[in-house]
């Protein structure tokens, strides 16, 4: 994501452009859906987020200060997604079998891959991975992002894509019939 492309579109956003605000939006919603999708592992909930994310942004343009304009994005949807949480932990659910009974959804998100890849990481490594991959965020923004130092991020991110590879090999070794 180019952190001065988007900066360039706020003031005409400010100015009430329209067509400056559909570029942000395109040029920044893979990037924030991933975020989001990274903390929720819900492919609706992370969609629906997002667009109230691209919402409060053009409520509140009008306060950003000339900093990181990506940052400020993000700090909305981290904002918005733990607001989420919070309320999500208060509801109770159906267990998962009752539910899968009721509604058999399965995630547009979802692949044998990422669920794989999911599976084997820790929560943390898993997050980098969606956001540099998936989110297409470069390793200093996920820092910020995560609020962790740049070498930890690089060090997570390239440990974790040593296990994935190392995990695939094994499972061709073996002729596993796992399709990805």
């Amino acid at each position: 994501m180019k952190n001065h492309q988007a900066e360039k579109l706020v003031p005409l956003i400010k100015s009430g452009n329209e067509k400056a605000f559909e570029q942000l939006y395109t040029l920044m919603k893979k990037g924030v859906f991933s975020f989001l999708y990274s903390m929720t592992n819900n492919y609706h909930v992370a969609e629906e987020l997002m667009q109230d994310t691209f919402i409060r942004v053009k409520q509140y343009i009008h306060n950003f200060q000339d900093k990181n304009f990506v940052a400020w994005v993000l700090q909305i949807a981290k904002n918005l997604c733990l607001n989420h949480l919070k309320k999500e932990s208060r509801n109770v659910y159906l267990p998962e079998e009752t539910a899968r009974t009721i509604v058999d959804e399965k995630s547009d998100f979802t692949t044998p891959l990422l669920d794989t890849v999911k599976k084997i990481l820790p929560e943390d490594e898993y997050k980098i991975v969606m956001l540099f991959v998936i989110g297409e965020y470069k390793h200093k923004e996920i820092a910020l992002l995560l609020d962790l130092p740049l070498g930890t991020v690089t060090w997570k991110y390239s440990k974790a894509m040593k296990f994935v590879k190392n995990y695939l090999k094994e499972i061709e070794k073996e002729g596993r019939n796992e399709k990805f």
